[in-house]
């Protein structure tokens, strides 16, 4: 599949970005767990032109989880802002992505 340059730039730009460390709180870190299989099954199916509009909100209530987490580890803080940088980017790929898929 072809992209355009922009789709090209997200994509190059997600793949520089360091995949969030696994948190001590063992809720996030099962989060984190589960953002593994979300990065890969969204960003193949981006690539390969298959993003459809449930993907994005299933994606989009999964990580709202971030926000009913209290942490108290100042490490997993840290590691919460790289989860958000990190999601932020995928959101990026796979908003952009649905045009690609012939989904209106």
């Amino acid at each position: 599949m072809k992209f355009d340059k922009k789709l090209d730039r997200l994509l190059g730009r997600h793949f520089e970005l360091t995949f969030p460390d696994f948190p001590e709180d063992d809720e996030f870190n099962d989060w984190v767990t589960e953002l593994v299989d979300y990065d890969s099954y969204l960003f193949g199916a981006s690539t390969a032109g298959k993003v459809n509009s449930k993907m994005i909100k299933d994606f989009s209530i999964f990580c709202k989880k971030l926000d009913e987490l209290n942490l108290k580890n100042e490490d997993d803080k840290v590691i919460l802002k790289n989860c958000l940088i990190y999601t932020e980017s995928l959101k990026s790929i796979i908003e952009y992505a649905l045009q690609f898929s012939g989904e209106n």
